[in-house]
């Protein structure tokens, strides 16, 4: 349920509820199964297995690896790119890329449609052309009602 999972060479990844009796919980059975496929959601929940971080990035359910120590950084690296973003226009798109499994792409193209027509013309869209413009970084409003 991250916008990004990093991992640290020679880390572990598993859910290991099914050892215990449980199942994973917070819609972890769902997440994982959307993220990495059907298959391995069965190899790592029913079966327990414990993958390690360079096979979690080659089944998709981590985007990068970093050596030991750095994974606090390349998040926070990562995060800080994010937050200079508007902050809007993050909100519109990370609820379209959500949303996206659930949706043909008709539907998604209509409320991709309408998410942008609710940005265009805004405080937030402005501010960034101009700042695109004058070759500085954007001032995004802390509350912006667009």
């Amino acid at each position: 349920m991250c916008d990004y999972i990093i991992a640290e060479r020679g880390s572990k990844l598993g859910l290991p509820e099914a050892k215990v009796g449980l199942i994973p919980a917070a819609g972890g059975t769902k997440t994982l199964a959307d993220k990495v496929g059907v298959s391995w959601a069965k190899r790592i929940i029913l079966g327990g297995e414990v993958v390690s971080a360079e096979q979690a990035l080659k089944i998709g359910l981590i985007e990068e690896v970093v050596d030991q120590g750095f994974a606090k950084i390349v998040a926070v690296s990562l995060a800080n790119k994010v937050a200079g973003q508007g902050p809007v226009a993050v909100a519109a798109a990370r609820k379209l890329i959500e949303d996206s499994p659930n949706l043909n792409l008709d539907e998604h193209l209509k409320r991709e449609r309408a998410a942008t027509l609710g940005l265009v013309g805004g405080s937030e869209q402005l501010e960034g052309v101009a700042a695109f413009l004058a070759k500085r970084a954007p001032g995004w409003a802390q509350d912006d009602d667009d």
